[in-house]
C-alpha cells in the first residue's frame, strides 16, 4: 500500500519499480541459499530486520508474521508497479483520446451499471466498444468507460447496447474538489452531456447480476410502498445501499452528528448480517454448509448494495471471521484488516483514496487496538461502585454503545475534519442513542422487505414495527443537530497534520499500552427503546390522522436557485389533498413523510394546478411512495416536459384523470370545499373555504387569468393568498391584492431565484400585510376550525 501511495506521488517509471522489485526479490533468494551453505551468514535476515525502527518490528511481532525487510522491499515495488499498470495511455484506441475535440461523436457501448435516476436526468456509465465522428459512417474500436448524462425520456437497465451522441470531455477539476481524480479512481475518464441516447439490443450483461439488479430495482420500489420518507430513504440506504434518494437535509444532519456511518453500508450492517445468517444457515444446513452458504450470501449482499470499498473491506472480513470460526480459530484483526486491505489494493489500487475505504479502514483498526483497552478499564472502574452482578452488563453496554464509539472515532475523526471540515462534538452523545436501535432497523426492516415482495400486506405488517426504530434513529439524529454548537465548522487542514496525529497516537498505542485482543458480541439491548418506539408509533398516528381542523401547509420545497411551490391540504377527517409538486422529489417526499400517517400513507387527491417543470417535475418519481386514489388535472397535459411525463406515468399506473372545469368542487368533509374559481393552460385558480375561512391559491396564471382576477373576482376579503407565479409583478397587481385585502401574504420562492423573483414591486405591495416566505421562515402551516385561524412556520 505505501508502494501505491509512493507511486501515485512520485515519477519513478514502470521498468523502475519492476528492477526494485526484481533485485529485492534476488537479493533475498541469494541470501536464503548462502544461508544454506555458509553458516556464517545465518543471523544475516535478522541483522537487516534489526535496522527496521523499533515500532515497525514491534507491529511485525504483534502480527506474528515474520518477514525480511527484503521482503517488504520487493512488496513495496510491487504496489509502485501495480499503481502504474492502471493508468490508461492517452492513444487512438482508448476513449479519453477523443476529449474536448469539440465535435459531435457517436459511441457504442454496454451499460455496465443500473442508470441512476435524478429529477431531471439520469447518469449511465457506458464500457465503451466503438467510436465514430457524427459526420463520419466508419466506426473506430476503443476501449474505457465514460459517464453519460441523459434525459429520463427512456428506461434504461443493465446489460443494454446503447448508442450516445454528444461530446466528450474531460471531467472537470478545481481547487475544492477534483471530479476528474474522483471519477478517474473509478475507472472513468470522459464525460457526454446532454446525450442523445438510442437502444441498440438488450441483454448483453451478466444473467447472475442482472438478475441481482432487478431485485435491488424491486426491493427500493417495495420500501417506498411499505415506509414513508425520510424513513423510507434512510432504510433504502442502510439495507440496499441507495443514497441518491435521502433528502440533503437529512443526509446533512447524520454528517453534523458523526451518525453518518450509519447510512453507509460497512462492518456494522456486514456484522449484523453475518451473525443472522450464520445462526439461521448453521441450524438449517449444519455447521459447515451453513458457514458456505452464509458467505456467498454475503458475497451476493455484497453486490447487490453496489460493491462499495467499504462494504467489500467488511464482508470479506466478515467471511475470513466465519471461517476462523469453523476452524475453531481466533481472528486476529490487524492480520485480517491487513490482508483485506492489501488484497483490495492489488485488485484496485485507487481504493486507497476512496474516503469510504478510509474511514472503513481507520473505524476497524480503532477497534481492534482500543475496544478491548476501554473495555478492560471500564471494567475495572466499575467493579469499585456496582456489584458484581451488574459489572459485566454494563461494562458491556457502555462499551458497545460508548467506548466503541470512541474507540473508532480516534482514528477516523482526523479524516472526517480533513475532508468535511467539521467537527462533529455531538456524536459520543448522539451514536449511544442510535446504535441500540440499529439491529431491529436492518433485521426487522429487512424481513418486512423480504415479505413485501412475496406478499405486500404481510410486508406491510410487519413495516409498522420497523418504522418506529427507523423514525427514531431520524428524530434523534435531527434533535442532536439542532443543538447549539453540536458540530464546529473547521478550516482547511492541513495533510501534514494529520500524518503527525496518526504518528503521535501510534507512537503512544505500541509504545505504552498493552492489549487483549478479544472483541465481544454486539448484544444491542433495545427492550426499553421498543417501549418507547412504540408509544411514538402510536401518538404519530394519532396526531397524523384527522383532529377536526383544517390544515393548510406550504411546503418548502424550492431547490437551489429553481422555485416551486407544493401545498398539502389535510381534512378534518384527515384525508390528504396534495397540489402540485416542486422540483425536487426527494425535498417532497421527506416533507409529505413528516406529516402523513404511516398507517396511510396515500393520497386522497392530487391536484395539478400548475403545469411548469419547476411545479412538476418532483410528481413523478412520488407516484410510487404515496400513491393518490384520484387526479384532478387543471391545464394542458402536455404543456412541459414534466407534465407528459407525469401524464405518462399516470396511464403505466392505471390512474384515470379528471380534467378540472371552472365551478368545479371537492367536498372535504363538514362542509370545507376546495373549488376552482378559474382554468387556463397553465393551470387553475384553487379556493379553499371553510364556514368563514378563506384561502386563494392562484397556482396556474396567465394573463386572461389576471384580468378574470382583476375585474370579476368577487369572493373577498380572504385570510390568505398564496402570491402567483412566486411573486411576479405581472401576476400579482397591486390592485388586485389591496381589492381582497388578505389577512395574511405568503410567498413560495427560492433563495437567490435564478429569474430574480420575488419581484421588487411585489415586496413592496405585500410589506403592509402581514407576510411569510418558505426561503426565509420554511415551511408555513395554517390551522383553522372555519372561525379562527392559527398559524406556525419552521425548516422542517
Amino acid at each position: 500500500m505505501c508502494g501505491v501511495v509512493t507511486a501515485a506521488a512520485g515519477r519513478i517509471s514502470t521498468p523502475g519499480w519492476i528492477s526494485l522489485a526484481c533485485g529485492s526479490l534476488a537479493l533475498y533468494l541469494g541470501i536464503w541459499f548462502a544461508r544454506k551453505r555458509w553458516s556464517g551468514l545465518t543471523n544475516i535476515g535478522s541483522r537487516i530486520s534489526g535496522w527496521l525502527p523499533e515500532f515497525l518490528q514491534d507491529i511485525m511481532n504483534r502480527m506474528h508474521v515474520p518477514v525480511p525487510v527484503l521482503v517488504l522491499c520487493a512488496c513495496f515495488a510491487f504496489g509502485g508497479w501495480r499503481y502504474q499498470s492502471t493508468l490508461p495511455q492517452t492513444t487512438p484506441d482508448f476513449i479519453a483520446w477523443y476529449n474536448d475535440k469539440n465535435r459531435d461523436l457517436v459511441v457504442e457501448g454496454l451499460l455496465i451499471k443500473p442508470s441512476e435516476k435524478y429529477d431531471t436526468y439520469q447518469r449511465l456509465r457506458l464500457r465503451v466498444e466503438r467510436v465514430r465522428p457524427k459526420t463520419e459512417m466508419e466506426f473506430a474500436s476503443v476501449n474505457g468507460d465514460i459517464l453519460v448524462y441523459a434525459s429520463l425520456s427512456s428506461e434504461w437497465r443493465y446489460g443494454d447496447r446503447i448508442q450516445a451522441t454528444g461530446k466528450l470531455k474531460t471531467p472537470p477539476s478545481d481547487t475544492e474538489f477534483s471530479y476528474e481524480a474522483y471519477l478517474m479512481r473509478q475507472g472513468i475518464y470522459s464525460l457526454m452531456s446532454y446525450a442523445e441516447t438510442e437502444l441498440i439490443n438488450r441483454d448483453n450483461g451478466n444473467q447472475i447480476m442482472a438478475g441481482i439488479y432487478a431485485f435491488k430495482s424491486r426491493a427500493l420500489t417495495m420500501i417506498f410502498r411499505l415506509f414513508p420518507d425520510p424513513e423510507a430513504s434512510l432504510l433504502a440506504g442502510i439495507l440496499l445501499g441507495v443514497e441518491s434518494t435521502i433528502p440533503k437535509d437529512v443526509y446533512q444532519a447524520f454528517r453534523q452528528t458523526g451518525t453518518a456511518h450509519i447510512i453507509v453500508i460497512s462492518g456494522f450492517n456486514i456484522t449484523i448480517l453475518a451473525g443472522l445468517f450464520s445462526t439461521i444457515f448453521g441450524r438449517l444446513l449444519g455447521r459447515w454448509r451453513g458457514a458456505l452458504v452464509s458467505i456467498i450470501v454475503i458475497g451476493l449482499y455484497t453486490i447487490l448494495v453496489g460493491a462499495d470499498a467499504a462494504v467489500v473491506r467488511a464482508a470479506v472480513m466478515g467471511g475470513l471471521s466465519l471461517f476462523a470460526c469453523q476452524l475453531g480459530r481466533r481472528q486476529a484483526g490487524l492480520n485480517s484488516l491487513a490482508f483485506v486491505a492489501a488484497l483490495m489494493t492489488v485488485f484496485s489500487p485507487h481504493v486507497l483514496w476512496d474516503i469510504g475505504f478510509q474511514l472503513s479502514f481507520a473505524a476497524t483498526l480503532g477497534l481492534v487496538l482500543y475496544a478491548d483497552v476501554f473495555t478492560t478499564a471500564i471494567t475495572r472502574l466499575l467493579v469499585r461502585i456496582l456489584p458484581p452482578s451488574w459489572v459485566e452488563r454494563a461494562a458491556g453496554w457502555v462499551g458497545e454503545y460508548f467506548l466503541f464509539t470512541i474507540a473508532a472515532q480516534l482514528l477516523t475523526l482526523p479524516i472526517t475534519v480533513y475532508y468535511f471540515h467539521s467537527l462533529p462534538v455531538i456524536s459520543l452523545l448522539a451514536n449511544p442513542v442510535i446504535l441500540p436501535v440499529q439491529p431491529p432497523v436492518m433485521i426487522v426492516g429487512g424481513i418486512a422487505l423480504c415479505l413485501g415482495l412475496i406478499w405486500q400486506p404481510l410486508g406491510q405488517l410487519l413495516g409498522y414495527l420497523a418504522w418506529p426504530f427507523v423514525a427514531f434513529t431520524i428524530r434523534s439524529v435531527e434533535w442532536f443537530a439542532g443543538i447549539q454548537g453540536s458540530w464546529l465548522p473547521v478550516s482547511d487542514v492541513s495533510l501534514w497534520l494529520v500524518c503527525i496525529y496518526y504518528l503521535g497516537l501510534f507512537a503512544i498505542t505500541f509504545g505504552w499500552i498493552r492489549f487483549t485482543w478479544l472483541r465481544k458480541e454486539l448484544k444491542p439491548g433495545v427492550v426499553f427503546a421498543g417501549i418507547c418506539l412504540i408509544s411514538v408509533l402510536v401518538w404519530q398516528t394519532a396526531f397524523t390522522t384527522g383532529d377536526g381542523n383544517l390544515h393548510l401547509t406550504i411546503l418548502d420545497v424550492s431547490q437551489e436557485r429553481i422555485s416551486g411551490e407544493a401545498i398539502l391540504i389535510k381534512t378534518p377527517h384527515g384525508r390528504n389533498i396534495l397540489i402540485n409538486g416542486g422540483p425536487d422529489s426527494r425535498t417532497l417526499s421527506q416533507a409529505l413523510g413528516r406529516r402523513m400517517s404511516v398507517v396511510h400513507p396515500g393520497l386522497d387527491w392530487l391536484v395539478v394546478a400548475g403545469g411548469s417543470d419547476e411545479q412538476m417535475y418532483a410528481l413523478e418519481n412520488l407516484l410510487q411512495r404515496h400513491p393518490p386514489e384520484q387526479v384532478l388535472w387543471a391545464g394542458r397535459v402536455n404543456y412541459s416536459i414534466a407534465s407528459r411525463r407525469l401524464n405518462q406515468k399516470l396511464g403505466e399506473m392505471d390512474l384515470g384523470i379528471e380534467i378540472a372545469q371552472p365551478g368545479q368542487r371537492l367536498d372535504l368533509g363538514e362542509g370545507a370545499q376546495l373549488e376552482v374559481r378559474a382554468v387556463s393552460s397553465q393551470g387553475a385558480v384553487l379556493l379553499l373555504t371553510w364556514n368563514n375561512f378563506r384561502a386563494l391559491l392562484p397556482l396556474g396564471m396567465d394573463l386572461d387569468t389576471v384580468r378574470w382576477l382583476n375585474l370579476a373576482y368577487d369572493d373577498y376579503p380572504v385570510d390568505v393568498l398564496l402570491l402567483a407565479n412566486n411573486g411576479h409583478i405581472l401576476f400579482n397587481p397591486p390592485s388586485f391584492i389591496e381589492k381582497i385585502k388578505p389577512r395574511l401574504v405568503i410567498l413560495s420562492v427560492a433563495a437567490g431565484d435564478d429569474t430574480g423573483l420575488p419581484s421588487a414591486h411585489t415586496l413592496e405591495t405585500i410589506s403592509q400585510y402581514s407576510n411569510l416566505r418558505t426561503d426565509q421562515n420554511g415551511w408555513i402551516h395554517i390551522t383553522t376550525d372555519g372561525k379562527n385561524m392559527w398559524v406556525e412556520a419552521g425548516n422542517q
